[in-house]
């Protein structure tokens, strides 16, 4: 079983690579990454001095989707409620993860879509209302499929984020910059998270395996326009 573990050093090393982030910006997204921790993003990451934080392949993404969500405009609080709330679309994303190469031949990458309602304090429904649907997941098949069912009932907006891709970017900058070069950190980061997501299936079977489908997220957003 691959396990993977690591500082938070090297997490931001990682995620910086993967963003692009420029050299005199590094203690900004530092900084950045320590608030959505203090937010409550990370679950058994220690806080204060003399506290070494060991981070988990999960913990990785979960930052890494915290960013993806900072570049679409969302506030950091916003961003950790929404993927506190939605973290069993993404532990569905995950176990998709293909195990060997025969799996991969009929794989497709998984995706979340959500609306970016950066203005629904001023909606009329509550907020609270609304929160279930900030999510949908799909395969990147059957996103094509239903995006021009959305599009024709009236959908005026729609975000995707690529969990795929983003585990695949990490897994390619931790071959970069890891200093287990050779020792394929990629890989065994990848499969660290299956094994994470397969863990969090067998202990909350029924909050993942409930969690509203694509359809439904299609139901809501064509009576959200009438």
């Amino acid at each position: 079983m691959a396990t993977f573990s690591t500082g938070f050093a090297q997490v931001e090393s990682v995620l910086a690579e993967v963003n692009w982030i420029a050299s005199d910006k590094r203690t900004a997204f530092q900084a950045r990454l320590k608030n959505f921790q203090r937010l409550g993003l990370l679950e058994n990451i220690p806080e204060g001095r003399g506290k070494a934080a060991t981070y988990d392949a999960h913990h990785v993404l979960m930052l890494g989707l915290a960013v993806e969500f900072g570049q679409l405009g969302f506030a950091p609080d916003t961003t950790v409620s929404i993927l506190k709330r939605n973290r069993a679309h993404v532990v569905r994303a995950i176990a998709s993860i293909p195990r060997n190469e025969k799996e991969a031949e009929a794989w497709s990458p998984q995706l979340v879509y959500f609306d970016p309602a950066n203005l629904s304090s001023l909606m009329q429904t509550p907020v609270e209302e609304l929160q279930w649907q900030d999510f949908a997941f799909a395969p990147a098949e059957e996103f094509k499929e239903g995006l021009r069912d959305l599009l024709a009932r009236g959908c005026t907006r729609l975000a995707v984020i690529n969990v795929t891709g983003l585990v695949v970017r990490i897994a390619m900058a931790l071959e970069r910059v890891s200093e287990l070069r050779g020792l394929m950190p990629g890989w065994h980061y990848s499969q660290a998270l299956r094994t994470w997501a397969a863990d969090e299936i067998r202990a909350h079977a029924s909050a993942v395996l409930n969690e509203p489908s694509p359809r439904r997220a299609r139901r809501w957003i064509k009576k959200k326009q009438r």
